[in-house]
């Protein structure tokens, strides 16, 4: 009987100490990776920064529907819909990333953050463009502090050759949207519902 209410309570210290793990600070730290990643310098090293980031849930091969809203286009354009088809995207526009700079990282009370950065197009850390544009990244955590769905709002271009440009709304494209493939999947099979 006192094996068993050992156990019981050995369970309940557990649940407990996992319950905790998904702290805000702990969401914060593993944001900040995305940062990292974009910014290393080095063949490979991007990638490194970016396996630090909990895309996916349960894991990497796991739901992850990451989508990109630009200058209030009207809809969302998924870019992925797994952990590792997000930090594949991230690899990718890695490319013409020189440099990303966090203005804010907020964390809420439900488990997202809100990822704020300004990014100064380029060919990698080799040669800035003067042209930047702003991003809130919105990642939603669950409870074992993995990333299950990212949503960037972006501002495109927030400044060239210095000169300020306001938030320019591009025309209403919702029909365009519509039909946009996924990695060459199918509008069905990244219908998503968190």
């Amino acid at each position: 009987m006192m094996f068993i209410s050992a156990l019981a309570t050995a369970a309940l210290a557990i649940g407990a100490v996992s319950a905790q793990e998904c702290t805000a600070d702990r969401r914060v730290y593993l944001s900040r990776f995305v940062g990292i990643g974009y910014n290393a310098e080095g063949l490979g090293n991007s990638k490194k920064g970016f396996d630090e980031v909990p895309w996916g849930s349960p894991d990497s091969a796991g739901t992850c529907l990451t989508t990109i809203i630009p200058n209030g286009l009207g809809c969302a354009i998924p870019v992925a819909t797994t952990g590792a088809g997000t930090e594949q995207f991230a690899l990718e526009t890695r490319q013409v990333f020189h440099k990303l700079t966090e203005t804010a990282v907020i964390p809420f009370d439900n488990g997202t953050v809100l990822y704020s950065v300004e990014i100064q197009l380029g060919a990698r850390e080799i040669v800035g463009l003067p042209a930047t544009f702003h991003g809130w990244v919105y990642m939603d955590f669950n409870t074992d502090c993995r990333i299950y769905s990212a949503r960037a709002y972006a501002n495109v271009p927030t400044s060239v050759l210095g000169l300020l440009f306001p938030n320019t709304p591009l025309p209403d494209l919702m029909a365009a949207c519509k039909a946009l493939p996924v990695g060459g999947q199918k509008r069905e099979a990244i219908e998503f519902q968190a």
